[in-house]
């Protein structure tokens, strides 16, 4: 995507995504996508200290080397529909990791599929700690940019809950250091602001667009 994008453009790809989120819950046919993908689809675990991250991964066909994004998922947690977003970014030449950012959350040590939905994901998802999240985000950042297949490049993108988390790890110190030290912090509000949007570069725009009309 390129920098100059404007904002009309970016509001386009926002309500997109938003009514894709809205209709998460019913996600037989998103499963169905899933079992039929001919892309290499897996689970892997991301440990960071003493947490252990679930993340979903897809690759994408492709003999050269890849940029990959770390996907985001919305207030309903790491979904049917989540995993196909993955799928399709992978189906579009990108290696795609979608983390479980409720890993641990439920009874057990499970994530969202064991608190079962609805209000339980929800609530669970209200109470996770800012800093745990940007750890957990890192840490698979930090995963997916060593795995053989990338080229070093990660790039990050989110959906409803995970939109904000996606502008908020932007601004983070993560993108600070990349970006030269704590002499940028110097610079505007405005500037740090934009450094959200520059999350996107590296995901050709009409591959962001088909995914975010996409969602049936």
């Amino acid at each position: 995507m390129k920098k100059g994008l404007n904002m009309k453009r970016i509001m386009l790809f926002a309500t997109a995504t938003l009514v894709a989120a809205l209709g998460a819950p019913a996600q037989d046919w998103a499963k169905a996508r899933l079992e039929k993908s001919p892309r290499h689809l897996e689970w892997v675990k991301v440990k960071h200290g003493s947490r252990e991250v679930n993340c979903f991964i897809g690759y994408p066909e492709a003999k050269e080397k890849a940029t990959a994004v770390v996907v985001i998922h919305e207030i309903f947690g790491l979904s049917d529909w989540v995993r196909t977003v993955a799928d399709q970014l992978a189906e579009a030449g990108y290696i795609a990791i979608a983390p479980d950012l409720l890993s641990g959350a439920a009874p057990g040590g499970g994530g969202t599929a064991e608190l079962g939905g609805g209000d339980g994901v929800r609530k669970a998802i209200s109470s996770l700690p800012p800093d745990q999240v940007t750890a957990d985000l890192n840490a698979v950042a930090d995963y997916v940019a060593k795995l053989p297949a990338c080229n070093g490049k990660v790039t990050v993108v989110g959906f409803c809950w995970g939109g904000g988390q996606t502008f908020r790890f932007a601004t983070g110190p993560r993108f600070h250091a990349r970006r030269g030290g704590p002499e940028r912090q110097k610079r505007s509000q405005q500037k740090r602001a934009r450094r959200g949007l520059e999350t996107l570069e590296g995901v050709a725009e009409e591959d962001l667009n088909r995914i975010g009309i996409g969602h049936r």
